[in-house]
């Protein structure tokens, strides 16, 4: 391709070019082409729990994502032939990975097949947003990270706006709550806080505009202890678990809160690994409870906590 990556909206200029082992063009060749696209995460921010799939390979097959375009054509004298990929703005304002998969047969049907990929994103630049931890108490003032950087790795001077809003999940986001307005410095860094005063789980969606005239924006979530219900809000017994940060030193402790949902719960907490290392059992008065978790060197490189509750003799 000419472009290994575009801002969506612009098209893409493909060679796809065939030659035999011995160097000679593999002359008026049939060519069937296809196009795949997937969801592209930036690296740098991509999640420990998220899968970014196959964003850079370059084997040569087809599937994988959505199809785009499939189309033929034919080689020159000299095995090439330019195409043209148009790229979409995604409605979701994602990033997107357009996968250009090719198949050339020769005049005694021969087959060989290549790929490449591009990257079309949704602005020349991004922005996330981090919370400095993952927990509060009501009456603390929950802080966010917020970085602005292009797909170099650049840092970005530029406005942005944060919105705090509650949430539920699988269900859609209300009204912003609380939002405030920053500025990134010369690192591409700035720092945005709320006071927060009730329990729940709410997201935090950064966003700023680019010079194109798009809105990039990134989202994270804090749970606030002691609300009354599930952040599900459905019915029947749920049972979720949030840790304070996403990773810990030996000699820490794990602020871990547990939501039952229900009043006067008895909460058995275990960290296991290679083996159970640590058990407590907690009495739940109200359908949160925080617990903390020492941490050791033992534990390494990973461990999991795992929660069950109790109620009227029901688990």
């Amino acid at each position: 391709t000419d472009k290994r990556r575009v801002v969506q909206g612009a098209p893409v200029q493909a060679i796809i070019s065939a030659r035999y082992f011995f160097g000679e063009p593999v002359a008026r060749g049939n060519v069937k082409y296809v196009v795949h696209t997937q969801r592209y995460w930036y690296p740098l921010y991509l999640s420990d729990d998220e899968d970014a799939g196959d964003q850079n390979g370059d084997e040569g097959y087809y599937g994988g994502g959505e199809q785009v375009v499939e189309e033929s054509g034919k080689l020159d004298a000299d095995g090439k032939l330019t195409v043209t990929i148009p790229t979409l703005i995604d409605k979701h304002r994602f990033d997107m990975q357009y996968r250009i998969e090719a198949r050339v047969t020769d005049a005694a049907n021969r087959e060989i097949a290549g790929a490449t990929s591009i990257v079309a994103t949704h602005g020349s630049f991004l922005v996330n947003i981090e919370p400095s931890q993952y927990v509060y108490q009501p009456g603390e003032t929950a802080t966010f990270n917020v970085e602005a950087r292009d797909y170099d790795g650049h840092p970005i001077q530029t406005s942005t706006h944060v919105e705090l809003t509650e949430h539920f999940w699988k269900k859609p986001d209300g009204a912003p709550e609380q939002h405030a307005d920053a500025r990134t410095d010369a690192n591409g860094k700035t720092r945005v806080s709320f006071a927060v005063s009730r329990g729940g789980s709410f997201s935090a969606r950064a966003s700023a505009h680019t010079p194109e005239g798009r809105d990039v924006e990134s989202r994270t979530y804090i749970w606030i202890t002691g609300a009354a219900g599930s952040w599900y809000r459905g019915s029947g017994e749920q049972l979720q678990i949030a840790l304070d940060k996403k990773s810990y030193k030996a000699g820490e402790s794990a602020k871990v809160l547990i939501v039952t949902g229900v009043p006067d719960a008895w909460v058995l907490v275990t960290a296991e690994g290679r083996e159970l290392y640590s058990k407590q059992v907690i009495h739940a008065a109200t359908p949160t409870v925080t617990v903390d978790v020492p941490v050791r060197g033992d534990y390494m490189p990973n461990f999991f906590v795992n929660a069950a509750f109790t109620k009227k003799f029901g688990i």
